[in-house]
């Protein structure tokens, strides 16, 4: 029945539907509390409909069940957020330029 739901949720969401979607998806997370893709989807939900607290919130807790979830991490980075919630003393490692030895 959960994956039913999910594909119903992601639908729901292509076509633009978030309040939908978010209904689905929290009805999963309900089932399954620590199913980070259903999380995300709730997420994302809140953040189409303007509502980027709770969007962060739910992003924070991918972050605490998996801590190396990029879709979270980028998320927050994208939201200002990454910075100020740490999970576990994790930091997310960013991507450095390749530069040229000094010598």
């Amino acid at each position: 029945m959960l994956p039913d739901l999910a594909q119903q949720a992601i639908e729901r969401a292509l076509k633009g539907n978030w309040n939908e979607a978010l209904s689905l998806n929290r009805e999963i997370v309900l089932a399954n509390p620590k199913d980070c893709e259903a999380l995300n989807r709730v997420a994302r939900a809140y953040l189409e409909l303007g509502r980027t607290a709770d969007a962060k919130t739910y992003y924070k807790r991918v972050l605490r069940i998996d801590p190396y979830n990029t879709i979270a991490q980028k998320a927050l980075e994208r939201l200002g957020n990454i910075n100020k919630f740490v999970p576990y003393g994790i930091k997310r490692v960013k991507k450095q330029k390749n530069r040229q030895s000094p010598l």
